[in-house]
């Protein structure tokens, strides 16, 4: 596991309040017993969280009701402290009527709640909900926690629903954390990989581009020479090739066969790989090569990172009578351009 920027999205459309906001988060990603084990050091006897699964318009939620034998917010709210801002959260529903409270009859969204949204710069609609959708404690914990904004790019990892404490006729009563990794972070893909290797001191050297060609032919992923100095001063070559477990033994089996070695190492290890894919571009007819893409999110320009194909460019330099060099620049530079068009069509 390796550590990644984190992404997170509140959707409040329906409203907010602060037992529906720690509802979602505990359904998401929050763990239960260390909510439960920070409201015990507060040492207020009887406080406490209980967690019950409901359903709201039909919709399965998670709801969170703080016990006190003294008080609790008019809306069963928890008043847990919010977390570091880095998320983002939607429109918080306005609602729209009257809502009674110890200080009278008041209007919807009521005074705090519109007062926490003006400092904050929170961003409230109206819809067509009616009752407190938001309530100051929702605000006040969205106000700390999220800016105002759209759903950000991120690879969805858990989604939580926090119930209110009533069904509404017109949509569900539920506030839904999105969490997720950042939509910039490369996709990684962690797996095994088998290392096969030896190191060689009496091989011709004119011999070593056959030999690497035969271990890649043989099922290696990739393979290198090291130089080294060995035994007495011996200049020679550690010999390295990474493949697949079930072809290590062909592998080795070119190893001894094309240099002569008595012996190889064996080891296994992870590694993380990025995703990857080839496509084909034109460089000049009649050539063409191809271009090999890998994470093709990642990067400011939203392009990724983009390498000619060797053998390809080779190919084509051979059509067209261009350098090598001048093949993989012109595949890359068609790749950039083709997706630039591709992205301002989708904007």
């Amino acid at each position: 596991m390796t550590d990644r920027p984190g992404a997170a999205y509140i959707d409040a459309t329906a409203g907010v309040a602060g037992d529906m906001l720690l509802a979602a988060l505990l359904d998401a990603v929050a763990d239960v017993e260390r909510v439960r084990g920070a409201i015990a050091s507060l040492g207020v006897p009887g406080l406490g969280l209980r967690t019950e699964a409901a359903r709201r318009d039909g919709l399965a939620c998670l709801r969170a009701v703080i016990t006190t034998p003294t008080a609790t917010d008019r809306t069963g709210g928890s008043r847990t402290a919010a977390a570091r801002r880095g998320g983002c959260c939607s429109a918080l529903a306005a609602g729209s009527g009257f809502v009674t409270s110890q200080h009278g009859r008041l209007p919807v969204p009521a005074p705090a709640v519109l007062r926490i949204a003006a400092t904050a710069g929170l961003d409230l609609a109206s819809g067509d909900l009616t009752g407190e959708r938001t309530t100051p404690t929702g605000a006040a914990l969205l106000a700390t926690a999220a800016t105002p904004g759209g759903f950000p790019a991120m690879k969805v990892r858990a989604v939580g629903t926090g119930g209110g404490g009533r069904d509404a006729p017109d949509r569900p009563n539920i506030t839904r954390v999105v969490i997720g990794a950042s939509g910039a972070e490369r996709d990684l893909r962690e797996g095994d990989v088998t290392v096969v290797e030896s190191t060689v001191d009496d091989l011709d050297p004119r011999l070593w581009p056959s030999v690497l060609q035969a271990v890649r032919a043989a099922g290696a992923w990739d393979c290198w020479c090291t130089p080294i100095v060995g035994r007495h001063g011996r200049p020679g070559q550690v010999l390295t090739a990474l493949c697949a477990e079930p072809v290590h033994r062909a592998v080795a089996a070119a190893i001894f066969v094309h240099t002569g070695t008595l012996g190889v190492r064996l080891s296994r290890m992870n590694r993380l790989t990025a995703s990857r894919t080839s496509v084909e571009v034109e460089v000049g007819p009649p050539g063409s090569s191809q271009v090999k893409v890998a994470d093709a999110t990642d990067g400011p320009a939203g392009f990724g990172t983009a390498t000619a194909e060797l053998a390809e460019a080779e190919a084509a330099a051979l059509a067209l009578d261009w350098p090598v060099r001048a093949v993989c620049e012109a595949a890359v530079a068609q790749y950039r351009a083709r997706a630039a068009v591709s992205r301002l069509h989708r904007c």
